[in-house]
C-alpha cells in the first residue's frame, strides 16, 4: 500500500505565519506585557525573601535566601535569570524582526518594546554580578547593563508621546544612574519628575489567563499562610489582596512611582552633607505618600487576629 500527496498541516502558529498576520507588532507587545508580569513575579518573590521581609512557610520558593545564601546553581537564582533573560530576548526579537516586518507597527509599539528591553537590562544590572547581554553573548557587568538600559530608555523617550510613560522612563533613568553611583545625573532625572506626584507605572496580571500575581497568592489569596511577614512588618501586610474572586482581582505590581524620585534625591543630598535639604525632601515625600489612595481591609480570616482592618496604600 502506498501513500502519495500526503500533506500534514502544522497545528501550531509558526514564525512565518505569525509575522504575516495583521497587527503582529501589537500581539508581540501584549506578549511582552505578559512576560513582564511573569518576570516581576520572580523578581518580587525572590527579593522579598532575600530582604528577609517574609518567611517562606510552605512554598517551593527558596528556603535559604533569607540567610542570605544565594548560589549561582540555586534553582530560584536560575529561574530569576531565566525570566529576566526571556524578557530581554523577546524584546530584542521584537526590535529586530517583528516591528520591521509589520507595516502597521506604531511608535507606541516600538516604545513598549524598547522599554521592555531597557527594563530587562536594568534588572540585570541591579540583581546580578553578571549576565549575558545577548543570546550566547559575553557576560556583561552590572555597569554595562545599566549603561545599556539608559541608552534604550533614551530611545523609548524619543518615540513616546505619552506623558506618564515619558515620566516613568525618566525616573528609571534616575534609578539607573543611582545604581551607577552617578549622583549628578541621578539627581538631574529624579528632580525632573518630582512634580509628577501621581506618577505610577505597573505590571498588570490576569488571573483568568494563568498570569496571577504570585505574591498576592502567597500573602492573601491562598487559603494557607504561604509567606509570613516578620513581626516588624506585620502592620503593613498584606501588600496585595483581593475582593470577590481572586482570579478576577489580581493586583498590579509597581515598577516605578513618584516616591522613588524623592528617595533618590534625599540620598543624593545626604551624600553631599546637605542634611537640611534632605530633611525637606523627605517631608515632601510624606505629603506625596499621604495623597495616595488607600483602602481598609479586614484580614482576620488570614491571621486569626483581633484586627478590624488595615489601611493599605
Amino acid at each position: 500500500m502506498t501513500f502519495s500527496g500526503c500533506s500534514v498541516l502544522n497545528p501550531n502558529v509558526t514564525e512565518p505565519v505569525f509575522l504575516s498576520n495583521e497587527n503582529a507588532a501589537k500581539s508581540w507587545v501584549n506578549g511582552l506585557r505578559r512576560q513582564l508580569a511573569l518576570t516581576m513575579n520572580q523578581v518580587v518573590v525572590s527579593t522579598e525573601l532575600v530582604s528577609d521581609n517574609y518567611y517562606n512557610n510552605r512554598t517551593l520558593s527558596s528556603k535559604v535566601f533569607d540567610i542570605p545564601q544565594i548560589d549561582y546553581f540555586d534553582l530560584d537564582v536560575n529561574n530569576l535569570q531565566v525570566q529576566v533573560q526571556r524578557l530581554r530576548e523577546m524584546s530584542e526579537y521584537g526590535l529586530s524582526t517583528v516591528l520591521k516586518g509589520d507595516p502597521t507597527a506604531t511608535a507606541a509599539d516600538s516604545t513598549e518594546v524598547y522599554f521592555s528591553n531597557a527594563f530587562a537590562h536594568l534588572l540585570s544590572g541591579e540583581l546580578f554580578v553578571g549576565l549575558p547581554g545577548s543570546n550566547l553573548g559575553p557576560v556583561l557587568t552590572p555597569t554595562q547593563h545599566l549603561e545599556r538600559a539608559i541608552l534604550l530608555l533614551d530611545k523609548a523617550l524619543a518615540l513616546s508621546t505619552n506623558e506618564n510613560d515619558r515620566n516613568a522612563f525618566t525616573l528609571l533613568k534616575a534609578r539607573a544612574y543611582y545604581q551607577l553611583g552617578d549622583a549628578v545625573n541621578a539627581s538631574k532625572y529624579a528632580t525632573a519628575v518630582m512634580s509628577k506626584t501621581t506618577l505610577l507605572r505597573q505590571a498588570k496580571f490576569d488571573g483568568l489567563n494563568n498570569v496571577p500575581n504570585d505574591m498576592q497568592t502567597y500573602l492573601y489569596s491562598s487559603t494557607n499562610n504561604e509567606f509570613a511577614p516578620l513581626p516588624r512588618l506585620d502592620f503593613l501586610d498584606p501588600k496585595y489582596y483581593h475582593t470577590g474572586l481572586a482570579a478576577t482581582d489580581q493586583k498590579p505590581v509597581t515598577i516605578t512611582k513618584a516616591e522613588e524620585a524623592y528617595l533618590i534625591q534625599a540620598e543624593v543630598q545626604l551624600s553631599a552633607g546637605q542634611l537640611d535639604a534632605s530633611r525637606v525632601t523627605m517631608k515632601q515625600l510624606l505629603d506625596v505618600v499621604s495623597a495616595r489612595g488607600s483602602v481598609s481591609i479586614d484580614d482576620k480570616r488570614k491571621r486569626g487576629m483581633e484586627v478590624t482592618g488595615r489601611t493599605i496604600r
